[in-house]
């Protein structure tokens, strides 16, 4: 008696169909499971064993062998349970062959038969989707991330309930789920730029790095408000297309993490500490699980104290920052993972903080200053946009009522975003801070005043090619949030506003490359 039954696997964000085969006949007892299965795949053969006689379903007496093809890809977890199980009870003739056709079966099972949810289900849904399978059997609890992509699912409890569904079609004794979406009120934001006192050169930078999604670093004294202002910055990000909800939501559910909150719209903020380690941030293990950086996909990247993060740490963005995506390699296997983010880092500039305070008032040396600075190196700052001091607040700013919003500012974000929409329409980078070359030669192209001043400033700071047409980057968007065709010699010198650690008197101290 033989039968076979599709199902999926995972590896990264990537999901792969998989057959398995199961062939009954007579012998001394057994029940083996081949297909170069990892430890959870191998001991699927007791838990399905056990689960069916709890279930009430007899076992067949004799060898039972089950291959998981194809054998030369690895396969792994308890997600296996469930196609196992169907497809030991089609070839005992319980359940027809045609019930089961062109059907995938996802699913862990518990010894008493029920279903427990399975992690990465939306992307093999997604891979099911596009391999032409017509409908997939998951554990109901998975369902809240299917349903929302349109992926035509059936959710169960348990084995029992899937048995009942395949031979009497929508007789599921499940319960209709509602409400899957999540409904977020944007009133009730913990933090707000209402919140946040003067510093109105910081809310400059930080909109002008969210409209154009431009990387940022802020460095400056305690207390001056730059954790709370990067903590406002989802409330004025847009909200996420239908195609960045499906990406967004395929990630966390790749991790193991509720994805359901994704299908609001809202863009994730990752806040990372500095203790961080490289495998954390960048993903991988055995399961090749997404890191911080995708998690952060469409989202925010935050990381607090980036002066006191290891060193090795800082150097895995280059990449990222670079390409938006990292690679991981496992079992000679390499997996790209999204991770196009807006970074978003904040430091004390020396051990005292008061670095650009003034007045006397940093008591550190130069050495003391030099160890803080040099743990960001020139290639890292080079892929960040935007680096600005941060100077601590007087007391004739603390004025509320003077406070701008986040709603407020999440409206000319919007608008200024619809411009770069619009004027990249049909092409693959839609923001200005994500521009290649040839969109920068074709679409910043400075007015003669602006270009003398950019000239005169490449010289005498010493640009590199990818801080030169980061300037131009910044320019565009700045542009762009004056609704202005033409780049202005304004434009520029804001632009070169935001490169402070590209002067001089900051070079001073030894950044290292």
């Amino acid at each position: 008696m033989f039968s076979r039954v599709s199902t999926l696997g995972l590896y990264g964000l990537r999901g792969y169909t998989v057959d398995a085969e199961t062939d009954i006949s007579r012998g001394i007892p057994e029940f083996k499971v081949v297909g170069m299965c990892g430890t959870g795949a191998q001991e699927t053969a007791k838990r399905v064993r056990t689960a069916m006689l709890n279930q009430g379903y007899d076992f067949p007496p004799g060898r039972v062998i089950v291959n998981l093809a194809p054998a030369d890809v690895r396969k792994d977890g308890g997600k296996f349970d469930l196609p196992i199980a169907i497809g030991i009870l089609a070839a005992m003739g319980i359940i027809s062959a045609e019930s089961i056709k062109d059907t995938a079966f996802l699913g862990e099972m518990s010894l008493d038969g029920c279903l427990r949810e399975v992690r990465g289900a939306l992307p093999m849904a997604l891979c099911a989707n596009k391999n032409g399978i017509k409908r997939i059997v998951i554990p109901k609890h998975n369902m809240c991330e299917i349903v929302p992509s349109g992926i035509n699912a059936v959710g169960v409890k348990s084995l029992r309930e899937a048995v009942l569904y395949l031979k009497n079609g929508s007789r599921v004794i499940t319960k209709p789920i509602e409400n899957l979406k999540q409904k977020v009120n944007e009133n009730d934001r913990e933090y707000d730029f209402s919140d946040i006192f003067g510093q109105s050169e910081l809310k400059r930078a930080v909109e002008v790095a969210v409209s154009g999604c431009h990387n940022i670093l802020l460095m400056g004294c305690r207390g001056s408000g730059k954790t709370m202002i990067s903590k406002c910055i989802p409330g004025i990000l847009p909200k996420m297309s239908e195609e960045e909800i499906i990406e967004t939501a395929s990630v966390y559910s790749a991790a193991g993490m509720p994805s359901d909150g994704c299908f609001s719209g809202i863009r994730p903020f990752r806040a990372v500490h500095a203790g961080i380690t490289p495998a954390s941030l960048m993903g991988g293990g055995r399961f090749a699980v997404p890191g911080e950086i995708s998690l952060a996909h469409n989202g925010v990247l935050f990381m607090d104290e980036l002066t006191e993060v290891q060193i090795p740490v800082i150097e895995a963005l280059r990449q990222p920052l670079e390409e938006h995506f990292a690679v991981i390699s496992k079992y000679g296997s390499t997996e790209k993972f999204p991770a196009d983010f807006l970074f978003v880092g904040a430091a004390n500039p020396c051990k005292c903080g008061n670095l650009f305070e003034g007045g006397g008032k940093c008591t550190c040396n130069k050495m003391q200053i030099k160890s803080k600075l040099m743990r960001i190196s020139n290639p890292i700052l080079d892929r960040i946009d935007i680096h600005i001091p941060v100077k601590s607040v007087r007391y004739a700013e603390m004025k509320k009522s003077d406070c701008e919003c986040s709603a407020d500012i999440k409206k000319r974000v919007e608008r200024t975003r619809q411009i770069q929409f619009e004027r990249y329409s049909g092409q693959k980078n839609k923001l200005n801070g994500r521009i290649d070359r040839r969109q920068i030669e074709k679409y910043c192209r400075p007015d003669k005043k602006a270009k003398r001043l950019l000239s005169a400033a490449v010289d005498e700071l010493g640009f590199s090619i990818r801080g030169y047409e980061k300037v131009l980057r910044l320019a565009r968007t700045i542009a762009d949030m004056d609704c202005r065709a033409d780049i202005t010699e304004y434009d520029i010198a804001e632009a070169l506003q935001y490169r402070w650690f590209d002067r001089p008197e900051v070079a001073d101290y030894g950044r290292v490359s």
